[in-house]
């Protein structure tokens, strides 16, 4: 079994490599966010220490993908199958097969944030129908090594901004900058396909009328190219600060 590294220990082993990092993004950074490119949870862990040290717990919030960021998808289903729409045979897989974790560092970061009261949430892809299903792989279907789950790793987010236990329909029509609804529970937000650097900018939009605060410095991690330059857009000309983490490990 993969031995997991406390994230505050990988920090300290690597904060020099981690300052070389940031030395080469203020020299490189033409707008107000950052982007990095890691291929593994080490360095990731290490940008958000670095940062939760900067700008504290209550205004740091963390936002992670899931599908290849968090974990992948297993094909457990058995033999042929006849369901040929890729939509519909990824939804079934989320609905009846295991997740493998990308890495047993990322729940280990998750929770050590948690612990020390830092926001974390999810922004998926993926769409409302399997809302449910997603929260189940997350909280109770993961697995660390191959044929192995242990009951005991999950992703929750508990800390979360505006964290509640029932769903929400977020509708950003109403704040005239997103097309479609944001369905979220236990801040898993589904974004359905949707643009996802509109809907961060959307969420947090939502979360200060709701609650009047605001973050000083958002991290978002994602494994698709395509979500990586959709969130460089919609913060090119924003006043917000933004890390924002291509994690390439498992990226397709």
């Amino acid at each position: 079994m993969t031995r997991i590294h406390h994230p505050l220990i990988i920090w300290g082993m690597k904060k020099t490599t981690l300052i070389l990092f940031f030395i080469f993004a203020a020299f490189t950074a033409k707008a107000d966010y950052k982007t990095y490119k890691f291929d593994n949870y080490d360095f990731i862990t290490e940008l958000v220490y670095t940062e939760l040290e900067v700008y504290g717990p209550e205004k740091l919030l963390v936002v992670f993908d899931i599908d290849r960021t968090l974990l992948e998808t297993v094909n457990c289903l058995p033999g042929p199958t006849s369901i040929t729409n890729g939509f519909l045979l990824f939804e079934e897989r989320v609905r009846r097969c295991n997740g493998d974790l990308t890495s047993p560092v990322a729940t280990a970061l998750v929770n050590e944030l948690k612990n020390s009261n830092v926001s974390v949430m999810a922004l998926t892809a993926r769409r409302s129908a399997i809302l449910e299903a997603t929260l189940s792989q997350l909280e109770k279907r993961l697995v660390v090594d191959e044929g192995e789950p242990t009951g005991e790793v999950s992703f929750t987010f508990e800390t979360a901004p505006s964290y509640t236990e029932e769903a929400q329909v977020i509708d950003f029509k109403a704040l005239g900058i997103f097309d479609i609804d944001l369905t979220v529970k236990k801040r898993v937000a589904m974004a359905g396909g949707g643009n996802k650097g509109v809907a961060l900018q959307a969420f947090l939009k939502h979360h200060k009328n709701l609650t009047g605060e605001e973050f000083s410095r958002i991290i978002f991690i994602d494994d698709d190219r395509r979500n990586i330059r959709n969130l460089e857009a919609a913060y090119e000309s924003t006043k917000e600060f933004i890390s924002i983490v291509h994690y390439t490990e498992f990226s397709k």
